[in-house]
Parts: structure tokens; C-alpha cells; sequence
């Protein structure tokens, strides 16, 4: 009876039902916008769209909360805009673990890369 026991685990183990998570369109979770855009009080995808009461990454309003600190931003677009090619980081505007507006905020970044292909095509032209 073991044995039939370990094997009727071990196959339903190997086999198990297949689970989505994906949101398919979109929509306004926990006032959070996931729908593709950076921008809050706004909704570009999801059942509803247009002008929405929500939080987004980055762009902050008069009701919605940007979640990515966006402190120097005119200095990073400056040095963009130059043809500067270097990668950074920036946290959550808040610590982590914070409750804002009642809802919890875990954990957030954002991280631009460094692109070798645009640095060497502007230093390296024959």
C-alpha cells in the first residue's frame, strides 16, 4: 500500500494541471495600474480606460502615487539627451514595507542598462 501510495504522489507531482497568471488586458489592482503605461490617473488598457483614480511607476498626480523615486529626473534626461550612455538604478520612493493609503507596498526598482551597442557606435567609427 505504500509503494501505490509513493507512486500515486510521485505522478501527480509529475503531472500536475497547468496554472496561468497572466493578466490579459490589463486592469486596476489594488489602485495600482497594470496596463502597460508609466503614467497614474490614468488607464491605457483594461476594462476601463482613460482618466482612473490609480497609482503607476512613475509619473505622480494629484490623487495617484508614483512608486519609483523620481528624484533627479531632469538630471538623468539631461545626460540621456547628450548621448551620455550610462546605466543607474533608483528604489522605491518609499522604504519598503510601507502602507500608503492603506495598501501595502512591498518592494520596487528600476534599472536602466548600459547599451555597449550605442556607447560603441559613437566611439569606435572608422
Amino acid at each position: 500500500m505504500k509503494h501505490r501510495a509513493t507512486l500515486v504522489l510521485l505522478i501527480a507531482c509529475l503531472f500536475s494541471l497547468p496554472a496561468f497568471s497572466q493578466l490579459n488586458n490589463g486592469g486596476l489592482y489594488s489602485y495600482f495600474g497594470v496596463d502597460a503605461d508609466t503614467r497614474s490617473n490614468y488607464m491605457k488598457y483594461g476594462l476601463q480606460t482613460g482618466a482612473v483614480a490609480s497609482d503607476d511607476w512613475f509619473a505622480p498626480s494629484l490623487s495617484g502615487n508614483n512608486v519609483i523615486d523620481t528624484s533627479n529626473a531632469a538630471y538623468y534626461r539631461s545626460v540621456l539627451q547628450a548621448g551620455t550612455n550610462f546605466s543607474f538604478n533608483k528604489r522605491m520612493l518609499v522604504p519598503l514595507y510601507s502602507k500608503i493609503n492603506g495598501k501595502l507596498w512591498l518592494d520596487a526598482a528600476y534599472g536602466r542598462d548600459f547599451s555597449a551597442a550605442a556607447w560603441y557606435s559613437q566611439r569606435c567609427r572608422p
